[in-house]
């Protein structure tokens, strides 16, 4: 995890898998809390949409250049655009280019259509985000488990609380940490996972609490030590627009629009020609 005036620390068993079964009861309640068929690699969403070979190659390096920039002015960017602009595939070519790089914390795909399965529930974003960090970090996995059990009502407390308690806690907690760092001086930290994903946040069930993560993951940037990157991607509707338009969250904020500078008709011949090629 990449931090801010973390120059001198080195991340090591990242990746590590915890075998320690304490706190596995309130890691089920914080599974049970989250939306596992909301990740980019659910089986869920086995079928998900991505970007055809060769296409969307200018607005996936915007991305990555901003995912890869040491620029911790601008942490969030929002893609927007029409429906069937092809978002959803952008972000899911980013999503899995960036886990392959380990540049990945955590990604939430937003669908309205798929009910009964919480990823039109905004509510369960937040512990969805801690769950697969705690997947994917193992110190990060103790010190959320550690939160839930001093208190046992953390997953019935506002969203903002949640943030603050499962994510950003335990992240800037492990800088503290011996286990988690050792003295070999590292420089650049650009490498190390920082970005979450958040696609479709326009099929969020209801338009206030679009607008409510938006302030939500501003404040996530603002006021904690911890450097995270969030990649939002939704149509251009009037709450989330509303919320992007506030001075302050502007500020921290790249707009990327999806129109005709990123040349959609030669992505739409290559695509063609491939498919004829395929045929003959």
């Amino acid at each position: 995890m990449a931090f801010r005036n973390a120059n001198n620390t080195h991340i090591r068993n990242l990746y590590a898998f915890d075998n320690n079964r304490g706190g596995e009861s309130e890691w089920k309640r914080l599974e049970k809390a989250s939306c596992l068929g909301a990740s980019h690699q659910s089986e869920e969403r086995h079928d998900a949409p991505k970007c055809h070979p060769d296409t969307r190659e200018a607005v996936i390096s915007d991305i990555m250049s901003w995912v890869d920039s040491k620029d911790l002015d601008k942490r969030i960017m929002w893609l927007h655009g029409p429906a069937g602009a092809g978002k959803s595939a952008i972000v899911q070519t980013v999503a899995e280019w960036c886990y392959t790089e380990k540049k990945l914390v955590s990604s939430f795909f937003f669908s309205r259509t798929a009910t009964g399965t919480g990823r039109d529930d905004g509510t369960k974003l937040v512990p969805t985000i801690a769950y697969q960090l705690g997947n994917l970090i193992r110190s990060a996995k103790e010190l959320i488990i550690n939160e839930l059990e001093e208190n046992e009502a953390l997953l019935t407390h506002t969203m903002e609380i949640q943030m603050e308690k499962l994510v950003l806690k335990p992240l800037s907690n492990l800088l503290s940490q011996t286990a988690f760092m050792n003295l070999n001086e590292v420089s650049d930290t650009s490498h190390l996972p920082h970005l979450i994903v958040i696609d479709g946040l326009d099929e969020c069930n209801r338009p206030e609490m679009q607008s409510r993560i938006v302030k939500i993951i501003a404040g996530a940037v603002s006021e904690s030590q911890v450097h995270l990157s969030f990649l939002i991607a939704s149509r251009y509707e009037v709450e989330i627009r509303k919320a992007f338009n506030d001075e302050a969250i502007g500020q921290m904020c790249i707009p990327l629009i999806l129109d005709n500078k990123y040349n959609p008709d030669k992505d739409i011949e290559t695509y063609i020609r491939s498919e004829f090629a395929t045929v003959k």
